[in-house]
């Protein structure tokens, strides 16, 4: 699923993880403009619906190429953090590094 709007843009799937458990991954978010909250907005906006429908939330934090105003790596994971993330250690490494886990709310 995608939504653009002024805000920028976000891409989010269901996947089931490997312990058959339904959850929403976030592919994207990528504000229009930095230092304005809308990635914020966007997800907020992800997480509600996460929560109506009782599922986990998931994403690999990686801020890609460095844009100037956006945020640098650890900035992004503690972005994420204080969002109600947290890190996953006990995944296959295969999945990759910087998983980040929000549980059911």
């Amino acid at each position: 699923m995608e939504n653009q709007d002024y805000r920028g843009i976000y891409r989010i799937y269901y996947i089931t993880l490997s312990n058959n458990e339904k959850s929403l991954y976030i592919a994207e978010i990528k504000a229009s403009k930095y230092g304005c909250g809308y990635g914020s907005s966007m997800l907020k906006e992800i997480l509600e619906k996460a929560d109506k429908e009782h599922i986990s939330t998931c994403l690999h934090a990686n801020c890609g190429i460095y844009e100037d105003g956006g945020l640098n790596q650890e900035e992004l994971e503690n972005w994420y953090f204080r969002n109600g993330f947290n890190l996953c250690y006990d995944l296959d490494p295969s999945i990759g590094y910087n998983f980040f886990y929000r549980d059911v709310r």
